[in-house]
């Protein structure tokens, strides 16, 4: 993942973990577990909850009428930096 300096950033597992608590108390994602195939344990993971996912889903809207916005007043701007057809 690159940071706005260009260099390379990866999270700490301790910063990882205070995020997942974070959107787990927030209600977005919940927890699942899963036999490891080793046998040696369980695996952690987490799924988006329905309220993540319309949220998501209303986020990708408003963003999709910026796009149309923009590329319709400049669609240099837009085509060039999302790599969108130009009247799409």
């Amino acid at each position: 993942m690159k940071s706005e300096l260009g260099e390379e950033w990866l999270p700490s597992p301790g910063a990882t973990y205070k995020i997942i608590k974070s959107l787990e108390k927030k209600g977005l994602i919940e927890e699942t577990t899963v036999d490891n195939a080793e046998g040696d344990g369980r695996i952690r993971t987490y799924i988006l909850t329905e309220p993540a996912k319309d949220k998501i889903k209303l986020i990708a809207e408003k963003l999709q009428k910026i796009i149309v916005f923009t590329n319709q007043c400049c669609p240099e701007v837009c085509c060039d930096e999302l790599d969108l057809p130009e009247g799409k």
